[in-house]
């Protein structure tokens, strides 16, 4: 990258397509899908006052699951940002319930690894864990996020984790049914202090299974709903073409 004068949006670890497309493309608009059907309504309820400003219709008549489990993180000397109680737990939770349409996302490939290495301890070895990027465009049944924060996480980690929206938007919204918060809370809870960011928030809402408040995040996702141009026009006349081709 600094051979070639390539720029951090173009950071694949980092960034998505979606996100390099809107950081550089400076001419077209973006098309909100204002209708979601896939979550669970108490499970889209967080993104929807969270990130949208409540423009979503959640237009799935469950009312989704939230679960939390509360672990304690200890020092892992072997990997950091990884830790053995929430892998541990997790290929628990895996195994004990007989989950399969599950997904494991966290927000780093070292505690990914470790999650691997645990599920393949007891046997399960049809189901991975992954960061953000694995997910993303995906959708299951139930998702498990772990959060892999510990009370001696480095502050640079933090900074980095707690308002990562993106991470946070896409691991809520592959859930369709059950959505299982894995972390330390206590650990959560002082490295936030009194600042409700974006980590913090979801790991009340979820510990409080839902019946909490939702401060409206300052990265409102807001997109406009159509550019109307000729080029957008003929887009949408081929896709009902094709979705009506029977």
């Amino acid at each position: 990258m600094k051979r070639y004068g390539v720029g951090d949006e173009y950071d694949y670890v980092h960034n998505s397509i979606l996100s390099t497309m809107l950081r550089k493309d400076n001419n077209s608009k973006n098309i909100l899908l204002r209708y979601h059907y896939r979550c669970g309504k108490r499970i889209g309820q967080f993104v929807n006052k969270r990130f949208y400003g409540e423009q979503l219709k959640l237009l799935n008549d469950n009312s989704g699951e939230l679960i939390y489990y509360n672990v304690q993180n200890t020092y892992n000397p072997e990997y950091r940002n990884s830790y053995k109680e929430e892998a541990g737990e997790i290929a628990k939770i895996i195994k004990e319930n007989g989950y399969k349409d599950v997904g494991i996302i966290t927000p780093f490939v070292n505690q990914a690894v470790l999650i691997n290495e645990s599920l393949t301890k007891v046997g399960i070895t049809d189901i991975k864990a992954g960061t953000i990027h694995t997910l993303q465009g995906s959708e299951k049944s139930v998702i498990i996020m772990s959060a892999a924060l510990a009370p001696k996480t480095a502050r640079k980690t933090m900074d980095w984790i707690k308002n990562n929206h993106e991470l946070i938007n896409v691991a809520v919204t592959r859930a369709k049914e059950k959505f299982i918060f894995v972390g330390d809370k206590e650990a959560i809870d002082k490295l936030s202090g009194d600042e409700n960011n974006d980590i913090k928030v979801l790991s009340d809402y979820v510990f409080k299974n839902g019946k909490v408040e939702i401060p409206k995040s300052e990265k409102t996702i807001s997109y406009d709903f159509s550019n109307d141009s000729k080029n957008e026009k003929d887009f949408f006349l081929l896709c009902c073409a094709h979705l009506f081709v029977p």
